[in-house]
């Protein structure tokens, strides 16, 4: 496999060289972002409350060249890091880092890209973590029906070594069919993971998504599951302990409907925890940090665990405590009040799925949210929010301490381009 690989990134870089010697044109787009935030207290226990506030920007730049029908390359990068930069710090080393560079060509029977690009998302948010991804990816369209065949090098730790089998690889197929009624597609997954010969740990995984996503007039309804199965053997220096099967199962399913300029719905997700009183299985479902319960609760924005330690309100819908799983549902509204103007108000809450020895209680407490965006013109956009958390006992963890509600504040004006 490793053979093929080299040969295919090799014939990739050939298009490239040719593509960028023979290019009359590229097209550049991208996005300049500023925000602004404030945290009425990143304690949440009674009587230390800790206000907290900062701006941060960040500039990105995207290059697409297409030499030739049908031959093409991008390269995506941000000024200074890929998380922005915080006013009124030292700038760091790293002026400008590339987060995406690959490649693409399309034959007769589809399209073959890669490079460094896109992974860790499919169908909806739910469960979704987005990453840079080092792939070798299949696109055929035939018709409605979309098909993908993907191969991901996640770790690559024996090359130079001793070590023969350290690498961790990711294959992937899956299907999609559009129709007038909307799409659903299957993800299946193939995931390894064979660790440092010192480790004495190998990790198998497989894993299965489907999704639909469904209108029918002003009615739109999308749900996903989530399974996975398999196990972590142990060998080497760990032979004699036991092995560690794995299985998992999460779930979402939203419903909105729009009348006129307005709108409503509501929605349910599921992430199976893992039971602490069964120690050679782990029944932990399949999380990601991109889907977020509310604007505090879940947030995967760098400032939501960062800025509300010591009681940490994890980013990860489900992987809270030791992978204790979550439910969560709410409502919500919004509507376009203006031409370009459009509010939004939720109303979430939730609780852990199993209460380990990392928390006393299961309740996340509950969260009211608002937010506009206003298009100003074409390329600038003003967006604000607001949240409010009644704080639930389980971010108490294992203490006796009385816990404090808490609000957010944020807002950003982007420039496209």
């Amino acid at each position: 496999m490793k053979k093929l690989l080299v040969v295919a990134i090799a014939v990739c870089m050939v298009f490239g060289v040719v593509g960028m010697a023979s290019a009359t044109d590229m097209k550049v787009s991208g996005n300049f972002w500023v925000r602004g935030i404030y945290w009425d207290t990143n304690q949440l226990r009674q009587n230390q409350t800790t206000s907290q506030a900062k701006w941060w920007s960040k500039l990105r730049f995207q290059f697409q060249l297409e030499p030739a029908e049908g031959v093409g390359l991008l390269a995506r990068g941000d000024i200074e890091d890929a998380d922005g930069h915080d006013w009124g710090t030292v700038p760091g080393q790293q002026n400008f880092l590339f987060d995406y560079h690959y490649g693409w060509f399309k034959t007769a029977v589809g399209q073959f890209t890669l490079g460094r690009m896109s992974g860790g998302t499919w169908a909806t948010v739910f469960a979704d973590q987005w990453r840079r991804a080092d792939r070798v990816k299949y696109t055929g369209v035939f018709g409605n029906l979309t098909a993908l065949v993907i191969y991901e090098k996640r770790t690559e730790a024996d090359w130079l070594t001793v070590e023969t089998d350290a690498d961790g690889d990711d294959y992937y197929a899956a299907g999609m069919y559009k129709g007038d009624w909307g799409q659903a597609g299957l993800l299946l997954g193939y995931l390894r993971r064979a660790g440092a010969s010192a480790l004495g740990q190998k990790t198998t995984l497989w894993i299965a998504e489907p999704y639909a996503k469904l209108s029918f007039g002003p009615l739109y309804i999308e749900a996903e599951l989530d399974y996975v199965t398999g196990s972590t053997e142990m060998e080497g220096p760990l032979v004699g302990v036991a092995d560690v099967d794995r299985t998992g199962l999460s779930y979402y399913v939203n419903a909105k409907y729009s009348f006129g300029p307005a709108y409503v719905g509501g929605f349910f997700s599921y992430v199976e925890g893992d039971d602490p009183n069964t120690p050679n299985d782990n029944e932990a479902g399949l999380t990601g940090n991109d889907y977020e319960l509310g604007l505090i609760l879940f947030s995967d924005e760098d400032w939501a665990t960062n800025m509300n330690a010591p009681i940490a309100i994890g980013n990860t819908f489900g992987a809270n405590g030791t992978n204790d799983g979550a439910m969560g549902y709410g409502i919500y509204a919004g509507m376009a009040v203006m031409e370009g103007m459009t509010v939004k108000a939720a109303l979430v809450t939730g609780s852990a799925d199993e209460v380990t020895g990392s928390a006393n209680d299961d309740d996340f407490g509950r969260e009211f949210d608002l937010e506009l965006s206003y298009k100003i013109n074409e390329a600038v956009t003003y967006a604000a929010g607001f949240g409010y958390l009644w704080t639930g006992d389980y971010w108490k963890g294992t203490t006796t301490a009385d816990l404090e509600d808490t609000y957010l504040l944020q807002h950003s004006l982007t420039w496209t381009f």
